[in-house]
């Protein structure tokens, strides 16, 4: 894909819910993840799984279901396999700015989210840590929250990222209700 096709010009806010059948979640919180649909990359099926299972173990069985729901129901939209799942640091890290990173799925997600960011031609990981300091900074913790020593929280990177088919740069937010999966894109 060109750097220069995506259409970062326009921004939206679409709050939506996702039914899902409630024998999905007993069958996630079993540990069987097959619900998975098969289109969606290795890469991110495997890191997602990988999660859920270290969650289940910390009896968090149903951490990451509403990833995987969103995950099925957005895969028909993404273009050329563009699509991750990451709970990666990215927009506070510096680590993130130049790829300085040690995993090979963290390098592959690196070189993505640069590649994909820098379609604007202001727009890049370094932008928008900018940005993200500017609103940390701001806000003094009122939405941010605090740590426990006392200093604001970092913003955190929506649950998913792709590239849909239209070349739209979409990021998505996915939380379970009772009987649904609300996702903000």
């Amino acid at each position: 894909m060109k750097k220069d096709c995506l259409n970062m010009n326009i921004i939206k806010l679409i709050e939506k819910n996702i039914p899902y059948d409630p024998d999905l979640l007993n069958t996630w919180e079993g540990g069987n993840y097959s619900m998975l649909n098969k289109h969606i990359p290795p890469h991110v099926a495997t890191f997602l799984i990988d999660k859920a299972k270290k969650r289940k173990i910390a009896n968090q069985e149903s951490r990451l279901f509403s990833e995987a729901i969103a995950l099925n129901y957005f895969i028909r939209s993404v273009k050329n396999n563009v699509i991750w799942y990451s709970s990666f640091k990215w927009l506070s890290s510096s680590k993130w700015v130049k790829c300085e990173v040690r995993k090979e799925i963290e390098k592959k997600f690196c070189q993505d989210i640069h590649e994909y960011l820098k379609s604007g031609e202001k727009i890049d990981v370094e932008f928008m840590q900018s940005k993200v300091r500017s609103l940390k900074e701001k806000d003094g913790g009122k939405l941010l929250g605090k740590t426990k020593s006392g200093k604001v929280k970092n913003p955190t990177a929506p649950d998913i990222w792709f590239i849909s088919k239209d070349n739209q740069l979409v990021f998505v937010e996915a939380k379970r209700d009772e009987g649904s999966v609300r996702y903000l894109v």
